[in-house]
């Protein structure tokens, strides 16, 4: 009898499964399409098959203006279950692939096309991610009222129709009666209105509401004022995705391995949490766990157990188990942005080698930090965590030894940014043959007394510095003296910038149209060799 029974669980489970994934089945009529165009011309919204269409039909649910990541979105659609599968490519890869044609569709603008973030250069912007906005004015958005399948593009205080999807939810529309036709819905963002936190009256009736909607794949808390997980989340057994983002939030309940669907965990700006349930790795399907900042408390353990891990933002190196670097060794999937803190707790080669860096192809931004109170760092430990030569911005903090020599290898071909930051090193690296840098800076880097040919990279290359539009320099306090360069080294070189270098007398002589600023310089005095 017992037997019996478990097998018609199983059934049941298996059943509803079927159930769920009947609500993204394609429709037919739609014309074929392939996702490996790279055409700018808008095909048509009604010609676009089936799976760009629902990826589109979901940002409805935004209000106008609103203004989104690339990476966010193509999250929403993965946890969705809208991404079409291709073989030899990531669900993330894929969508990023459909952002990319709706940007070049114009479906997708820039949030900000000629204002540039406060403090940012027009470089800078290379390197961080732009936001963008849908663009309503080529759809009817009358014709997507709550009857439609992917209903909502604002923020509303009515019911929801039993059609429903996806729905955006204002504060004052937490209440049961509303979500009562729409058992359906597989997202849910709660949008609080100015500074309104959610009392903890409407928090019950979230609850109430929640339970009843059973298929729910994503759901946004973010800004919500909730200061602990409420416990009803933990029930949503279909839910992949799961932003508590910028909540005062203070622990993670346990029961969130209850939550074995789950790809996305965002805990971004969190920061009153205290604690992370020791059991998280546990959650064997997590994909991305966003957690910025860390604190040491908050590392956690035995995370070389998610697998298949993309987005990790840091890893804090603890020399207690489950936390060591030789977590990160089987995790070769991590893709993006890698900030490794506390390297002085690398205690060994074999540790350093075990992280297996060299293996990380997706990581395009890595910072290697050391403790700033660490009297020395080991060169050699250094030398084993080099990345995959795929990297695209290097930052090293804290380090003081000699820089590995990989730092200015001229195979990372894709290096375009690299910054030093409190540093004590006799010599800087030879960074002049590194093909596509264009953005050098050097800050609070002490110990080096001159810059010569070998920082150039002379004898390797015949013009240093090819791609290099910005240097800057800050508080370099021991350097004295920029030997001559090339005539033809530095030769799109377009702002060098030096505050606080105070034994500093001159520069090499640069091209007439390279600007040069000076702060806090009292003995700079001239270009080598201006006339």
């Amino acid at each position: 009898m017992l037997c019996t029974v478990k097998r018609m669980s199983l059934v049941m489970a298996h059943l509803e499964n079927l159930v769920e994934e009947m609500h993204s089945l394609p429709s037919p009529s739609l014309p074929p399409f392939s996702s490996s165009s790279s055409s700018t011309e808008d095909p048509g919204y009604h010609l676009l098959p089936w799976y760009l269409r629902r990826c589109l039909e979901f940002c409805f649910i935004f209000t106008p203006g609103f203004t989104f990541y690339k990476k966010d979105l193509v999250l929403f659609w993965v946890a969705g279950g809208l991404v079409h599968p291709v073989a030899g490519r990531s669900l993330e890869e894929e969508a990023g692939h459909y952002f990319d044609l709706m940007v070049s569709w114009n479906y997708f603008l820039l949030a900000y096309p000629d204002h540039p973030e406060p403090g940012l250069t027009s470089l800078d912007l290379d390197l961080d991610p732009p936001l963008y906005k849908l663009r309503f004015d080529w759809i009817n958005i009358d014709r997507f009222t709550m009857d439609h399948e992917f209903v909502r593009h604002c923020l509303f205080d009515d019911l929801v129709s039993e059609k429903a999807r996806h729905a955006s939810v204002g504060n004052c529309s937490i209440s049961e009666g509303w979500l009562q036709p729409s058992r359906g819905l597989r997202t849910i963002f709660l949008r609080r209105r100015g500074t309104h936190c959610y009392s903890n009256s409407s928090l019950n009736d979230a609850g109430r509401l929640f339970l009843k909607v059973r298929y729910l794949r994503i759901l946004d808390l973010s800004h919500a004022g909730f200061k602990s997980l409420p416990d009803y989340v933990c029930d949503l057994l279909h839910l992949r995705s799961l932003n508590l983002s910028y909540n005062p939030i203070e622990t993670l309940s346990r029961s969130i391995i209850n939550l074995f669907r789950l790809q996305t965990l965002n805990l971004f700006r969190c920061h009153e949490l205290t604690s992370i349930p020791d059991n998280l790795y546990l959650l064997s399907n997590l994909r991305h766990l966003i957690i910025s900042p860390v604190k040491l408390n908050l590392m956690p353990t035995f995370i070389g157990r998610f697998t298949s891990l993309q987005t990790l933002l840091q890893f804090t190196v603890l020399r207690k188990d489950g936390c060591q670097i030789g977590e990160l060794r089987n995790l070769n999937n991590l893709c993006g942005e890698l900030s490794i803190e506390n390297l002085e707790n690398v205690a060994t080669l074999d540790e350093a080698k075990g992280a297996r860096l060299h293996l990380k192809t997706g990581i395009h931004k890595l910072s290697l930090v050391w403790s700033g109170n660490e009297p020395n760092a080991n060169f050699d430990i250094a030398q084993d965590l080099r990345p995959h030569c795929n990297l695209k911005v290097l930052k090293i903090f804290n380090y003081n030894s000699k820089f590995p020599s990989w730092v200015s290898n001229p195979s990372f071909t894709h290096l375009i940014s690299i910054t030093l930051t409190n540093c004590l090193s006799q010599e800087l690296p030879p960074f002049g043959p590194l093909p596509l840098l264009k953005s050098l800076q050097i800050v609070n880097v002490n110990g080096v007394k001159h810059i010569g040919p070998k920082f150039y990279g002379w004898g390797i290359v015949k013009i240093a510095f090819p791609s290099l539009l910005s240097l800057k320099i800050w508080h370099m306090n021991d350097l004295e003296a920029w030997a001559q360069c090339k005539s033809t080294d530095f030769p799109v070189l377009k702002e060098i910038y030096l505050s606080s270098c105070k034994k500093l007398k001159n520069l090499p002589k640069m091209r007439p149209l390279v600007k040069i600023k000076t702060f806090n310089c009292p003995k700079f005095s001239h270009v080598s060799g201006s006339n």
